[in-house]
């Protein structure tokens, strides 16, 4: 099947949806659903395009990183270990999950606007490699905290003034972006770096965005860092050895949206960093790229079942109905959040004549909760279960307990076999956390089966 779904996917000729041989439906019997499936051939070939494609066209060490925060657990962090990839965190939470999963610390870069104190000093004592400094602030305390005689590695994380056509939230390169240090404030974070002689300086960090399908923004952002690196070599003799543009690649969501190939956009980079090393005559850098949504996004697969079918009195758009979904806002906000589209098909009987407009609701108690609007699909029923593609990044990442419903478990798929790697929230797990009422406010509680207290 074509993108946007995973490279396994098929339909048989029962007319069933299976993935790596494993039958969509059979997962969503035995696991209930809403539940997500995970491909790990698209996940291993996607993270394998990255790794040989920047070994041919980058003449300088280099690196790929996963980006957990699209999505991370601890299967997913052995996996990516497996295919020679390093982990790009954004939080000690991530940290915690690659180290438990094996991943060295050494390989772990540690990203992030605003972290505390205490997050770096437990990163540091993880055996964080590499910190990727945000602010002139973060690189004072990280400053203060070396004084313990640990040396610690750095980036700096660039503001590059590069916009990239992307959705607003997702835009992180524009100037009066949250993220970087900007250019402006390049002079002051050397001085303080230079002051701190525990701090490493390694190399210079950007993103300018996520879900980007156009190619020359990466080499407008690279020309910034090279600029950059240039100017810190004239003014402290630092020579840049690691030098990343972040990630961001795009992908397709729905039939027939443009998806750039992965070794066109790593040979864009790596062109542009070969090309602007020879003409500010600077040493070729190791290269690290940082895909997270474009190696796991088509790589998973989310079911739902039809809970409802409820026709429209009056056609809104296409739609003539809504199909009211066990799942929604709580596992993938995307759509709520920033526009994301998604397509979808029901697991069984996928080629009958696709007679029927519908929107895609979710079951959460908000308006906004709708996960596609006007797909075509067959007539569908409550009880069927309907499959939507390109759902691994930034769904499981954001899921929410909102309305106290727990969050979906994930099952890998391989070879003919499915494994839970991930199980489903409990409702017990949501209420673990909290604690009665305290004396005494409790005083006035009734008394099951009796008077009130």
């Amino acid at each position: 099947m074509p993108p946007p779904w995973p490279d396994t996917a098929e339909v048989d000729p029962a007319g069933d949806l299976r993935l790596a041989g494993v039958s969509l439906g059979a997962v969503a019997e035995e696991h209930g659903t809403p539940v997500y499936v995970l491909d790990a051939a698209t996940f291993v070939r996607r993270a394998g395009a990255y790794r040989d494609a920047l070994a041919a066209h980058h003449a300088g060490p280099s690196e790929v990183h996963y980006a957990g925060k699209a999505y991370l657990s601890v299967a997913v962090a052995q996996l990516a270990l497996r295919e020679g990839l390093h982990l790009d965190a954004v939080s000690v939470g991530e940290v915690r999950v690659g180290r438990h999963a094996g991943v060295p610390g050494d390989r772990i870069h540690l990203h992030g606007n605003a972290k505390t104190a205490a997050e770096l000093r437990e990163a540091r004592r993880l055996g964080v490699g590499t910190v990727i400094v945000d602010s002139l602030d973060e690189l004072r305390t990280l400053a203060e905290l070396a004084r313990d005689g640990v040396p610690q590695a750095v980036m700096l994380r660039l503001s590059p003034g590069v916009a990239a056509d992307t959705h607003p939230h997702i835009s992180t390169g524009h100037a009066g972006s949250k993220f970087g240090i900007p250019l402006s404030l390049l002079p002051d974070a050397a001085r303080l770096l230079a002051a701190a002689p525990a701090l490493r300086y390694v190399g210079l960090h950007c993103h300018i965005g996520s879900q980007i399908t156009d190619l020359r923004p990466y080499r407008a952002a690279v020309r910034v860092l090279l600029d950059a690196a240039g100017d810190l070599r004239r003014w402290h003799g630092w020579t840049t050895r690691t030098l990343s543009p972040g990630g961001g690649l795009g992908i397709a969501a729905t039939a027939g949206e443009p998806e750039p190939a992965i070794e066109a956009h790593v040979q864009a980079v790596a062109a542009e960093v070969a090309a602007g090393c020879e003409r500010r005559g600077l040493p070729q850098p190791k290269l690290v790229l940082e895909p997270g949504r474009s190696i796991v996004g088509p790589a998973m697969v989310a079911l739902y079942r039809v809970v409802a079918a409820k026709p429209l009195d009056a056609r809104d758009g296409e739609a003539t109905a809504y199909l009211h979904l066990d799942g929604g806002m709580g596992d993938n906000v995307r759509p709520a959040m920033y526009g994301a589209r998604l397509a979808a098909l029901p697991v069984s009987g996928t080629c009958r004549p696709h007679r029927l407009v519908a929107h895609l609701s979710g079951r959460y108690c908000e308006s906004g909760d709708i996960l596609a609007r006007d797909v075509h699909l067959p007539e569908v029923r409550a009880g069927e279960v309907l499959a939507v593609p390109a759902a691994g990044a930034y769904t499981l990442s954001m899921a929410s307990s909102y309305n106290h419903v727990p969050r979906p478990p994930v099952v890998l798929v391989f070879d003919g076999h499915a494994r839970l790697v991930t199980r489903r929230e409990s409702h017990d797990d949501l209420i673990a956390r909290d604690a009665a009422l305290p004396e005494p406010l409790a005083a006035g509680l009734p008394v099951p089966g009796g008077p009130r207290r």
